[in-house]
Formats: C-alpha cells, sequence, structure tokens
C-alpha cells in the first residue's frame, strides 16, 4: 500500500519558496514608494537574469539545450516571465488588496485545472478537497484581515489583469516540467529568465526613462535587490525543481502559503494585527496543504535524472 513520504527536501524548498514569496510582498511594497512598478520590474529582473545565468553558467559550465527545446523555452519565458509580471504589477495598481489576494488564491486550482485538461496529471477528489480546504483558509485571511473584496468597475480590471497572471504562471508552471526533467531547474530557469526579461524591458522602456533614478534611497534599493536574489533567482529555481519532483498540481498546493505568509509578515514587519479569525484561517490552510498530501498528491513519480545534471 502506497504510502506519502515522510517530510522531505523537496517539501523544506517549496515551503521556503511560499515563505520568500510572502515576505517579499511586503518588501516590494515598501520599494514601489520610490520606484515605479515596470522601472523597478525591469531592474529587477535584469539584476536577476545576470545572477541566475552566471550561477548557472559556473554551476555546469553549460548553458546549452537540444533545438527542439529552444521554442518552448522562449515562450515559457514570454508567458511566465514577461506577461505574468506585466499582468501583476498592474493588476495590483488597479484593483484592492482583498481583490488580488483572493485572485492570486485561485492559482493552485489554476495549475490543477490545466494539469488536468493536458493530462500531465491525474488528481485525486481527496486533493480537491483538501486545495479547497486550503483555499478557504486563504479566503477567511483575507477577510479577517480587512480588506474589502470590492466588485466596483474601478477594480474590475485589475481584477481581470490579475487573473489573466494567474493562468499566466499556471501556465508557465505545466510547461517548465517536461523540461526540468531533461535539464536541470537551474539551467531551465536562467534561460527562460533570460528571454523573459528580454521581452519585458521594451515594454518598461517609458517607465525607465521617466524614473527619477536619484530618487531612491539605499532601503528601496535593498529592497529591489534583495527581491532579485531571493523572490526571483532562489524562489524561481526552487519551485521549477520541485515541479519537476512533484509535478505542478502537487507543488501548487503550496502556493496558499504565500498569502498567510504575506499577511504574518505584514503583522511583523508592518505591526498589522492579528486576530483568533486570521489564525484559524492560517491553520485551515496548512489543514488543507496536509490533506494534499495525504491524498496520494505527493508521491513521487518515477522520472529519469536529468540528463544535463
Amino acid at each position: 500500500m502506497d504510502k506519502s513520504p515522510a517530510f522531505s527536501l523537496v517539501d523544506v524548498a517549496l515551503t521556503a519558496t511560499g515563505v520568500i514569496w510572502g515576505v517579499n510582498s511586503s518588501i516590494v511594497k515598501f520599494s514601489l514608494r520610490e520606484f515605479s512598478p515596470l522601472a523597478f520590474n525591469s531592474v529587477r529582473f535584469a539584476v536577476a537574469t545576470l545572477l541566475i545565468l552566471a550561477v548557472s553558467y559556473l554551476s555546469e559550465r553549460s548553458l546549452k539545450i537540444e533545438r527542439r527545446d529552444v521554442p518552448t523555452i522562449i515562450l515559457t519565458g514570454f508567458i511566465g516571465n514577461t506577461l505574468y509580471q506585466i499582468l501583476f504589477i498592474h493588476g495590483i495598481n488597479l484593483s484592492t488588496a482583498g481583490n488580488t489576494a483572493l485572485v492570486l488564491a485561485m492559482m493552485p486550482v489554476c495549475i490543477t485545472i490545466l494539469a488536468r485538461i493536458f493530462g500531465r496529471e491525474d488528481v485525486p477528489v481527496a486533493a480537491w478537497l483538501g486545495i479547497g480546504t486550503s483555499l478557504a483558509g486563504v479566503v477567511i485571511v483575507t477577510v479577517a484581515s480587512g480588506a474589502r473584496f470590492d466588485l466596483a468597475s474601478t477594480s474590475l480590471r485589475g481584477d481581470l489583469l490579475t487573473l489573466a497572471g494567474v493562468f499566466c504562471w499556471s501556465a508557465y508552471t505545466i510547461m517548465v516540467k517536461p523540461l526540468v526533467k531533461r535539464y536541470s531547474a537551474l539551467r531551465v530557469t536562467a534561460l527562460a529568465m533570460a528571454w523573459g526579461t528580454l521581452f519585458l524591458i521594451p515594454f518598461a522602456v517609458p517607465a525607465l526613462l521617466a524614473q527619477d533614478w536619484t530618487a531612491p534611497r539605499l532601503p528601496a534599493w535593498a529592497g529591489l535587490i534583495s527581491s532579485a536574489c531571493l523572490a526571483i533567482v532562489f524562489a524561481y529555481i526552487m519551485w521549477s525543481w520541485g515541479v519537476s519532483r512533484l509535478g505542478g498540481a502537487r507543488a501548487a498546493a503550496y502556493e496558499n502559503l504565500t498569502t498567510v505568509v504575506g499577511v504574518l509578515s505584514s503583522w511583523l514587519i508592518l505591526h498589522e494585527p492579528w486576530t483568533p479569525l486570521k489564525f484559524s484561517g492560517a491553520a485551515l490552510t496548512l489543514v488543507g496543504l496536509a490533506v494534499v498530501r495525504s491524498a496520494g498528491m505527493f508521491k513521487r513519480p518515477a522520472i529519469k535524472p536529468a540528463e544535463h545534471q
């Protein structure tokens, strides 16, 4: 009889990713006080790309991939880096905090649906129950934060942009899985990010020219650099590696940790109050994650080692 494996290094990596992305929301919000959104994002990705390319080359002494995989890498970079980042940053600017959190909480569901549609992964009924439970926990945390879910027309465009971004990241997650079976997660992430940044820069040119580069102070620059190194380079590598071991639907369960940690970091950093209802929502999110694990979603598929690792 199959049993879910004990808490492993993959679980640690994906948990760390959720924590980093959760804390990163506060860091980005702080830095955006002195940077325009697209200027911040383009510089952040340029720094991250240079760093991850250097790390990848020094680690593996090669960035080569087979010619048949080049179009997929380019498309993956465009969808998961360029489109997602543009939609996400503009969606947050136009919508409310409550709307954005709830829309982003749909990420695991979108990834699971796409994985099922494209026949990449089987999703047990119990796993759907776990995902729903985790999503309910996120909703409770968001509501308890005092964020108002407002469907007024002024925020509807932002909600739709964020939702489009959710589907972009979900598609990126599904597309990455076969690539990280043939190459290391580090190499795939580095190449996809490089292409994504190349596509992102032209969109950001007006913002880059309009940005007053003398205005941001040292803490804002520190936020940009730390976000580039941790939330992009480290977290993207860990996410791709986790997807390669668990699959998109399995890894997606960890996405809801981001919202919970985001609220927790705002409490610790910005001193926003936490209530028993918030703690209840956070606990429910973790219970949902445990249900997904026990449903056999975390049973590792038999895969061959990456050829180029």
